[in-house]
């Protein structure tokens, strides 16, 4: 199937379930951000989700100035961010142009680099990709 007009996703099948949700509150948020960015229509740019998802790290509780002591909370974020990302790139068809404006939001985060983390106990990053260089 061919999907040359932007249709609206049906994206209940990975979205919160409201106060029964296991999802934190952070993470709700950033469900809306993603799903309003795949729909069609002016709801959000993804320049726009990219500088809400930002804020949102930036603003996280844990939060210091001091990069070591920020790995766990910036970890934590990520897999959220991507555990998300992964749910509503698998329910948008490939050919959805949806799914070029969730690559232009992750584009939009790496543009907006200020530095980089090495997560998940990966220190050379040279051997392993998992190198943060956006959201930072």
């Amino acid at each position: 199937m061919n999907i040359l007009a932007d249709k609206k996703l049906d994206l209940t099948k990975c979205a919160p379930r409201g106060e029964n949700s296991d999802l934190s509150e952070l993470e709700q948020d950033l469900f809306k951000v993603l799903a309003d960015v795949v729909q069609p229509g002016n709801t959000i740019t993804p320049q726009a989700a990219a500088g809400t998802i930002d804020e949102y790290l930036r603003s996280l509780p844990g939060r210091t100035e001091e990069k070591k002591e920020d790995v766990k909370v910036v970890e934590d974020f990520l897999h959220a961010l991507w555990s998300l990302l992964i749910a509503v790139v698998e329910h948008t068809p490939y050919n959805h142009p949806g799914q070029d404006r969730l690559l232009a939001t992750l584009t939009s985060l790496i543009e907006r680099s200020e530095g980089s983390y090495e997560i998940w106990g990966v220190s050379d990053t040279s051997k392993c990709h998992i190198k943060v260089h956006f959201l930072i």
